[in-house]
């Protein structure tokens, strides 16, 4: 298994370009769209190398923006 930095994670899946294909490929619901356990430990995440992480975690952190990406999630 590779690893994963948790602040990495969190931001990823709170970038707009992994939310909006979370909505299209697996939300369900209407109001208040839900994903459930089992479909998010399905969800493919894009996972770079740790000083990857550790960069994109630190840059958006302190621009409170996304930073560019070169790969969608």
């Amino acid at each position: 298994m590779d690893r994963v930095m948790s602040s990495y994670l969190a931001w990823w899946l709170n970038h707009p370009q992994s939310q909006a294909k979370l909505i299209r490929d697996v939300a369900r619901g209407t109001y208040i769209p839900f994903i459930s356990k089992g479909e998010l430990d399905a969800f493919l995440v894009a996972l770079p190398a740790l000083a990857v992480q550790a960069r994109e975690s630190i840059a958006s952190a302190r621009s409170g923006l996304p930073p560019a990406r070169n790969t969608s999630p």
